[in-house]
């Protein structure tokens, strides 16, 4: 099958079956008539391996080729099917750099593959990425990395990045719907366990570039992560960060020197990251000091359900330990100055806890 449809995405380029390609009925009924023939030879033929080695998106039908992707075993170690991945993904990186313009008469330069098998690809390789191994995995990365590298110029087009980074995004929340449903069965366990190896390797390959492409990636920056399709917080924290805790705090560390990063802690730890809680209050702090000019994110709504968080969960370490207080007021200072009149009432209680115990 997986070599059949290959060989049907070259014969249906140059057959096509769509009836404004014909001006004539009988026209349009012989080439129908042609495809069922090519379909019924393709199941009596014995298998060979298909010759797609230099095939590229001109000289096929491209929607059906991707079709043969996601049918493609990556869970298999055999070499045609995982160099057939690793063709693949340079032609559509390269294509989605084109201009879509959704029409049935495109020119030989515009984008050939349509957004519905764009998103197909999307799962593809993110479910690649919870179920195949860390050698597949760190051999993609690697292939992305030279291929989408993002641009400043926004006037160019960004398709290739936001595809990387959907498929990032669509990874993870697999694996936290998948948690959501089964707990911490076995067959969780064994995808959290590559997820978190690969993005040990991205994150290693990010340091050692200086390069803070996919910095968003990195640290969780998925809308549906931590809120639902109606906006809503999601309240419910995921383990899995406490599971790779030491490793999260090193990469804080690694990447503090970008201004980016505050905005992604305050999201992360007043949702599903809170479990990292008290010891990322420090952190945010610190990198707000660090990067004063992002302070006004403390004007979010995330910030005050963070502080309500830290109040209501963590006061009496945070009483025990003066790092974690003077942090702790620090924020409330902040948001006071901005305006939070519930930060006031936490900052009134732990200051009235201060001065009683001094």
């Amino acid at each position: 099958v997986w070599a059949g449809s290959i060989e049907y995405s070259k014969f249906r380029k140059t057959h096509p079956i769509q009836p404004h390609f014909y001006t004539t009925k009988e026209d349009y009924e012989k080439a129908v008539k042609e495809d069922e023939e090519f379909v019924r030879n393709l199941a009596t033929k014995q298998y060979a391996e298909p010759n797609w080695k230099h095939l590229d998106f001109d000289q096929c039908e491209v929607y059906l080729l991707a079709r043969s992707l996601i049918i493609t075993p990556y869970e298999r170690i055999e070499n045609h099917y995982r160099d057939f991945i690793r063709h693949f993904l340079p032609l559509l990186i390269d294509d989605l750099k084109r201009e879509n313009t959704y029409s049935f008469n495109a020119e030989p330069e515009d984008r050939k593959i349509n957004p519905e098998a764009v998103l197909r690809c999307e799962v593809y390789f993110a479910e690649l990425f919870l179920e195949s191994d860390i050698e597949l995995n760190e051999q993609i990365i690697d292939l992305l990395w030279e291929l989408v590298i993002p641009i400043e110029d926004q006037s160019i087009r960004q398709e290739p990045y936001e595809f990387v980074f959907k498929v990032f995004e669509m990874a993870a929340l697999k694996l936290l719907d998948k948690n959501n449903a089964e707990g911490d069965s076995e067959d969780y366990l064994k995808q959290e366990n590559l997820f978190w190896n690969t993005w040990r390797y991205l994150a290693q390959k990010t340091k050692a570039s200086g390069q803070p492409w996919w910095l968003r990636a990195l640290f969780f920056d998925y809308q549906y992560l931590g809120h639902g399709f109606q906006g809503e917080p999601n309240e419910k924290p995921w383990s899995t960060f406490v599971k790779n805790q030491e490793a999260w705090h090193q990469a804080v560390k690694d990447f503090g020197q970008y201004s980016s990063i505050p905005k992604y802690l305050l999201s992360l730890y007043s949702t599903v990251g809170r479990e990292l809680l008290p010891k990322g209050l420090t952190e945010l702090v610190a990198l707000l000091k660090r990067h004063p000019a992002e302070v006004g994110i403390l004007m979010k709504p995330s910030a005050e359900r963070l502080a309500k968080i830290l109040f209501h969960q963590h006061i009496m370490l945070i009483k025990r330990n003066e790092q974690l207080m003077n942090d702790y007021l620090w924020l409330l200072d902040k948001m006071v100055d901005m305006g939070s009149s519930e930060a006031y009432l936490y900052r009134e209680n732990v200051i009235t806890y201060k001065s009683g115990s001094s």
